[in-house]
Parts: structure tokens; C-alpha cells; sequence
């Protein structure tokens, strides 16, 4: 029989975990949420509709914290399912097409594959997040199988490899390797290697089995041996994207000349990151039109930019350039297309929006723009840049200096209110009649 799963409490692993806590996505199927999604948000399938996923995250982490068995598990989550009607078989909601086919909701099989599943990548991030902090001393991993008659073949071939942590293999082949596996990485140092006789391996790259995700479209590479949705290593994306995110938020209150520096320098290291987490972000809103009022860091002002604001008596409180849920949910309206109305009733130029590639590149896009402009009259800046694909026209975004939070005292950041694409006459001749001003750049 396999081994019975029980939570024993780490600390990296109930990190991971919280923090996902911060991301509850409801989807109606396992495949609208994919691979490296899963490593900044928590969702179970079948869950839209229902207002059940802060309770099974609640569980889970309540069990990693304590320790408890999946007997125990079960018992203090069934009623409260009971309770909100997502138990047996009822109709549920698709977003993706508004119907809402029977479907399999709450049951002890589905309860035992999400405390699986949930516990195994917590250990799995808490595994590498530990394995990051002493690579130093011990380099190398183990890949470990359980050897019994529920061990997949491949899996079982795989056990004992050796290799550097950093290697690609590992990285495919982080475990959990899908649904029910009970594999896990040991790590080790030279000495080690030595005292035990091993030898690091060199496994010939994984053959690899193409996968359509008939949810979105995606199409990749899973490896041999690995179930699709499993061919990624959660520990280190959820390592580099929660990071980012944290390191970026911190921009806020740090004073503005700090935050154009760690700016500067997250551009060497934290910036792809930074960009991935922002545009997962994204997406999610886009496809579910589901805002909170959650604000994300973007990046922050440039030095040459906060010189530029001083000499305008416009110092920001902060340096970070953030953005709203419910303005990236504007943005991808039809409203914003179509245009606003003027208090006289007379309609507004409709706004031509950027497409969503550029909305999720954002941090790209405000770390390095092609220019920044200077509004004298709203006292905003613009940031310019090259939108993606075959349009010959000019993005601009429109940040307001000193935008105060509504409701939370004095929290100050520079907030994108705007953007559009206009084109290179209309910004030059706004720049020529006087209403913009270049901000000298010194790249």
C-alpha cells in the first residue's frame, strides 16, 4: 500500500504555501491554471462559482502547520463543503464558455488528490528553497524513488541519478513528476558523494512527448515519465517570482532615490521575474474579469527622472510606478476602446489600447522606455515605448505623480492611470505645441 501522506511542519514549505494563499483563482478546469501559474496562485478545478477556495487553502495550510493526517484533514473540511453546496455532483460553472455541465465537486478521492498534490509541491518548494541557501556546500541532487509496486517504471529507473541541482534535468524533473508521485530529491555535498561512492550522472536529455492543452491552446514539451502540468520545478519559480514581486513592493515606502537604485540594479538579475509574475497577473484578469483592488509594483522612477521631477517643485513621496487590478480590467474594456463621455455629453476620442502582450510586459516597458515625457498641466509623466507586433503607432503610458491611496492614510506611489496608442505626429505635435516635455535620459 502506498505510504500514508502526512504533514510535518517547514517552515519553506508553509511560506510557499501562504503566500499562494494571496492568489485564489477559482477555474473549472486543472488546465486553466498551467505549470508555472501554480507556483504564485492557489486554485482547485471546479472551484469557480463557489466560495470554497479560501477554506480548502485554509486546511491545507492548517495541516502543514500542524502536522495533520488526511483523516484529520477530511473530517474538518467535508461539512463547511457541505455547507456551501460544492459536495457530490452538481452543475458547475465554466467561464470559459457560461455553461455549466454536472461535474464532479466535492468527494473524499477529489479531497485526498488536492491534500496530496497541495502538501507534496509545498515540500517540493521548501526542498529547493533550502537546497538555494546551501548549493554552496552541497551542489549536487539525488533523485529518490519510493521503490514498491505503485512506483511508475521510469521513475523507478530514475532513482539513485545524480546531478547538479542547477542542471536542466532537475529542473523537468523537480518532484512531485505528477499526480501520485511520491519521488523526492536529496542533496548532497562532495564529501558526500565521496563517503557514499557516488558518481554524478549523466542522463541523456529526456525524450519528450508533445501536449496540446485543450484549455488554452498551449502546446509543449512534457518529458517522458512526467505528466503534463508536472514538467516544471515549483520550488525555484515560486523562489524567483514570489521574490520579485516582494523585492519590487518594497519600492513603496523605500525613500525614491533607493528605489531608482534597486530599479537599476533588479534590471541585472530580478527583471524576468519580475515580468513573468506581472504577467501571469494579467492574464488572470483578463480572463476573469475578477479584481479585489490588488496593486502591483511595476518598477520605479529613474534617477534622471526624480532630478527632473525636482526641478519641476514635483519630488514624488515615492519612487514606484504601480498599477491597480481594476485598471488593468479598464484597460481591457470595451469602455476604454470605445471612449468616455465629457460632462457636456459630447464623446471623448475613443482610446486605442495596446494589446495584452504589452500590458503583461509592463516592468519591461518602465524600466527601459523609449522616452519619458513631462505633462505640465496634470503634472504626469508619460512613458513611451514601442508596442509589440506590426502597429506603426506609439504606446503611452500615463502615470499620476502622487497618487494617494484611497482609505489606507497616507500611502503615496505614481500609479498608471492610462494607456494608448497614438501616433509618432499626434506625441510630436503635442511635444511641439507645448502640452508635453521631454525628461532628459542620460542611457
Amino acid at each position: 500500500m502506498p505510504l500514508e501522506l502526512k504533514a510535518l511542519p517547514a517552515e519553506e514549505a508553509i511560506a510557499y504555501f501562504k503566500a499562494k494563499g494571496y492568489a485564489l483563482s477559482p477555474t473549472f478546469d486543472w488546465r486553466d491554471m498551467w505549470q508555472k501559474d501554480h507556483a504564485a496562485a492557489f486554485t482547485v478545478a471546479k472551484s469557480a462559482g463557489f466560495d470554497v477556495l479560501g477554506d480548502i487553502h485554509g486546511a491545507v495550510l492548517d495541516a502543514l502547520q500542524k502536522g495533520t493526517t488526511f483523516e484529520q484533514f477530511k473530517r474538518q473540511l467535508i461539512p463547511t463543503l457541505q455547507d456551501k453546496g460544492w459536495w457530490g455532483r452538481a452543475p458547475a460553472p465554466d467561464p470559459e464558455t457560461g455553461k455549466a455541465p454536472v461535474s464532479q465537486l466535492g468527494s473524499p478521492r477529489r479531497l485526498k488528490t488536492i491534500f496530496d498534490v497541495n502538501l507534496r509541491m509545498a515540500y517540493s518548494a521548501g526542498d529547493w528553497a533550502r537546497a538555494e541557501r546551501t548549493k554552496g556546500t552541497h551542489p549536487y541532487g539525488q533523485y529518490c524513488a519510493v521503490d514498491d509496486d505503485h512506483t511508475r517504471p521510469l521513475h523507478r529507473a530514475w532513482n539513485g541519478t545524480v546531478v547538479p541541482m542547477d542542471s536542466d534535468w532537475a529542473q523537468t524533473h523537480a518532484t512531485p513528476c505528477g499526480w501520485g508521485c511520491r519521488c523526492r530529491w536529496r542533496w548532497l555535498s562532495h564529501q558526500d558523494l565521496k563517503d557514499e561512492g557516488l558518481t554524478v550522472s549523466a542522463p541523456a536529455p529526456a525524450k519528450t512527448v508533445t501536449y496540446t492543452n485543450d484549455r488554452t491552446g498551449e502546446v509543449t514539451e512534457v518529458p517522458e515519465g512526467v505528466d503534463p502540468g508536472f514538467g516544471y520545478n515549483p520550488g525555484k519559480e515560486a523562489v524567483d517570482l514570489h521574490a520579485a514581486r516582494v523585492a519590487a513592493a518594497k519600492w513603496v515606502a523605500a525613500p525614491p532615490h533607493l528605489a531608482a537604485a534597486a530599479q537599476a540594479e533588479s534590471v541585472k538579475f530580478m527583471l524576468g521575474s519580475l515580468v513573468q509574475d506581472f504577467g501571469q497577473w494579467v492574464a488572470k484578469i483578463d480572463r476573469t474579469g475578477h479584481t479585489i483592488g490588488d496593486r502591483r509594483v511595476v518598477g520605479a522612477m529613474s534617477q534622471d527622472v526624480l532630478d527632473f521631477l525636482a526641478s519641476k517643485d514635483a519630488s514624488p513621496a515615492s519612487g514606484a510606478l504601480t498599477v491597480q487590478d481594476t485598471a488593468i480590467a479598464h484597460f481591457r474594456s470595451d469602455r476604454h476602446v470605445r471612449g468616455t463621455f465629457r460632462p457636456d455629453g459630447s464623446q471623448r476620442r475613443p482610446a486605442v489600447a495596446p494589446p495584452l502582450t504589452d500590458l503583461m510586459r509592463l516592468p519591461e516597458l518602465v524600466a527601459d522606455p523609449e522616452r519619458v515625457l513631462w505633462d505640465g498641466k496634470k503634472r504626469n509623466l508619460l512613458y513611451i515605448f514601442k508596442p509589440s507586433g506590426a502597429d506603426q503607432r506609439t504606446g503611452k503610458l500615463v502615470l499620476e505623480v502622487n497618487w494617494s491611496q484611497k482609505g489606507t492614510g497616507p500611502l503615496y506611489t505614481n500609479a498608471l492611470v492610462h494607456n494608448s496608442l497614438i501616433s509618432e505626429a499626434d506625441l510630436d505635435g503635442a511635444i511641439k505645441g507645448g502640452q508635453y516635455e521631454n525628461v532628459p535620459l542620460g542611457k
